[in-house]
Formats: structure tokens, C-alpha cells, sequence
């Protein structure tokens, strides 16, 4: 019966530790989130939007880190829709971290187990743009892998989307290279399209063409940013919380030339970007603002964040969500262990056979 008792009272706080750090703790992080307010002219959208989850794979991926990253993306993504309840959520590209090495039973592996995880109940619409560990960078994707990522994740290469009266642009930044190859002509057609059809220009013209009202610019959605020299230039910026700034490659942003030929073509009112896996505010040469959203995994940051969005017809408000840090869930097991062990050592102090008992049934 002593032995029972020691047991029980062992084993309790690591085990309220295990509950609090992998269910409620999520709760406790989420609470602390709110849409911003916003006092601007016409229909409200509420729009949750996040980055790079790398879901992993069969390749690099350890199974039980799998295991853990998942769950952790599960459960906050759940909780923040159940408490918050967006009318629309966004992921920025880089849903997974191998779809551009994934054969064909690991790709379909991926889409379900990505659509379990970031499920959405009905009127919550779900929108993923391509990311660079989706299909491969510009010089490695294939037609089948593009394909089959639009496909199955109900997107497209350029999509126009219209939620209570304003518009998104999403755009496939891999098919933005400007050197002819086989996606990079059909999606600067497609853009131009797009731009053709929110400008009143095309025979199939939206709604608001035929009102005198005048609609709002679109919100350009791409998944790796446009063109920077480094994370010194955000404003707001956890890239430099070690008073280093990385300095940026081709790989890391977009080309020049390519940013400018964006920002003349959409005129967006927002551009909402990821890949760099951290947070960024900054302003472009014609003031446009870029939000540069970190990336959603532990397996890349201590800290993961997503951002609430209210928008309305003339104004944008933001507000960025902390998830848990890796480094509390950790300090909180490592206090639940040391509990667990002072009392074990109390109660055995009481009664010195109780070290032989334990020894014995081990």
C-alpha cells in the first residue's frame, strides 16, 4: 500500500505536466490572441494566416519528431479555430517539407494526413498557396509535381479569390523566374489575367464592375517574398533577436525585377509572404506594406507564430498570435521531474525501507 502511495504521488506531476503541456497549454497561449479592431468602411474579413508548417516526411523526418511536430501543429491549429473562428485561413506555401522528393504513395500519405491535421469546419474556407518544399525550386519542378499540388490541394497557379468584397491574389512564386520555362510564361499570363478580370478588363468582370463603387486593390498572397537585401530592413523583426541580421541569396526573396514588375502589375494593397521562416514588417519604394509571416513549425523556431487579420474596405489591422515556446514546454517537464522527485525522496525519508522495497521490484 506504502508503495502504491509513493507511486501515485510520483508519477502525478509529471503526469499533470504531460496534460497541461500537451493539450491545455495551447489554450492558455491562444486566449491570449484577439482580432485586432478595425474601424474601416465596408464588410469585415477576418482572416487567420500562417507559414510554413513542414509537415515532414518518410525521408528526414524521425518518426516520433513527426510524431511530436504534428501534434503540436494539430492542436494549436485546432484550438485557434475553435476559439477565434476566422472566416478564412491562408498557409503561405511549404505545407510540407518533402513534396518535392515525395513519390507517389508518399505524396498521397501527405495530402491526408495534411488535410486531418489542418481541417477546417464548414464555413471556414481553407486556401494553400505553393511553396518551394511543395514542388522544388524553380530549376526542379516538374509538371508532375505541380500538378498534383494544385490538384489536391484545390488551388491554382494564379487564383483570384473574392471573400465579402475583397480580393486576394495568390500566385505561385517558383513560376516568377521570367526565363520562359514551361509554368513561367502560363503563370505571368494567368496574372495578367487576373489583373485583367479584377480591373474590369475581361469578359468575365466581377460583380463590382457594374457599380459605380470603387473596389478596393487586392491582397498579393506569394510564398517567398519579394526582393530584399537582408532582415535589417524589417521593422518589427525577430530575425536579429541575436544582433545578427542573415543576409539574404537568390533563393531567399524574389529578384529585384521581378518585385517591381509585381508591384506595377497588382498595385496590391498587402503583400503576405513566409519562406524566410521569420517575421518581417516593411515597406516597399511605393509604400506598399509586406508582412513576412515566420514560419508555423517548433522544428524551425523555438517560438511559432500566425497572424489575425481584419480587414475592411480602406484599412488592414494585424495582430501576430504566439504559439507555446519549446523552451516552456521543456522547463515545465523539468520542474514536473524535480517535484517528482523531492517527493519521492519525502516519502522515503519516512519510512528508509521503502529504498529496498523499490530496489526489490525492480
Amino acid at each position: 500500500m506504502f508503495f502504491r502511495f509513493i507511486i501515485f504521488y510520483t508519477v502525478l506531476p509529471i503526469l499533470i505536466a504531460f496534460i497541461f503541456n500537451e493539450y491545455f497549454i495551447y489554450y492558455v497561449a491562444i486566449f491570449q490572441c484577439g482580432w485586432p479592431d478595425n474601424n474601416g468602411s465596408g464588410e469585415k474579413l477576418r482572416a487567420l494566416v500562417l507559414s510554413d508548417p513542414h509537415l515532414l516526411g518518410d525521408i528526414e523526418g524521425h518518426w516520433f519528431d513527426k510524431l511530436r511536430r504534428e501534434w503540436q501543429m494539430y492542436r494549436s491549429f485546432q484550438t485557434s479555430i475553435s476559439l477565434l473562428q476566422p472566416d478564412v485561413v491562408f498557409i503561405l506555401g511549404d505545407l510540407t517539407d518533402e513534396g518535392k522528393w515525395a513519390t507517389g504513395k508518399q505524396w498521397d500519405r501527405y495530402v491526408i494526413n495534411a488535410k486531418r491535421l489542418f481541417a477546417t469546419p464548414p464555413g471556414v474556407q481553407l486556401y494553400v498557396v505553393v511553396g518551394n518544399h511543395d514542388i522544388g525550386f524553380h530549376h526542379d519542378v516538374t509538371n508532375t509535381k505541380l500538378t498534383r499540388f494544385l490538384k489536391d490541394f484545390s488551388t491554382k497557379n494564379v487564383e483570384t479569390i473574392e471573400l465579402k468584397g475583397h480580393t486576394f491574389v495568390t500566385v505561385n512564386s517558383m513560376g516568377l523566374e521570367g526565363d520562359g520555362c514551361f509554368m513561367c510564361q502560363a503563370t505571368e499570363r494567368q496574372l495578367q489575367d487576373a489583373m485583367d478580370y479584377i480591373n474590369c478588363k475581361n469578359s468575365m468582370k466581377p460583380k463590382y464592375c457594374n457599380s459605380n463603387k470603387k473596389h478596393p486593390d487586392p491582397i498579393l498572397l506569394t510564398h517567398i517574398p519579394l526582393f530584399r537585401t537582408s532582415d535589417i530592413e524589417c521593422i518589427g523583426s525577430d530575425a536579429g533577436q541575436d544582433g545578427q541580421h542573415r543576409r539574404f541569396n537568390y533563393k531567399d526573396t524574389l529578384k529585384e525585377s521581378t518585385s517591381e514588375r509585381l508591384l506595377n502589375l497588382v498595385h496590391p494593397r498587402l503583400i503576405l509572404s513566409g519562406h524566410t521562416h521569420n517575421t518581417c514588417h516593411r515597406s516597399h519604394k511605393d509604400g506598399t506594406p509586406e508582412v513576412t509571416i515566420a514560419s508555423y513549425s517548433w522544428r524551425n523556431r523555438n517560438d511559432p507564430s500566425f497572424y489575425l487579420f481584419t480587414i475592411t474596405n480602406d484599412d488592414i489591422t494585424s495582430f501576430k498570435c504566439h504559439l507555446p515556446t519549446e523552451s516552456t514546454v521543456f522547463t515545465i517537464y523539468g520542474v514536473a521531474v524535480i517535484a517528482a522527485l523531492f517527493i519521492f525522496k519525502m516519502a522515503c525519508n519516512r519510512n528508509m525501507r521503502c529504498y529496498s522495497k523499490i530496489w526489490k521490484r525492480l
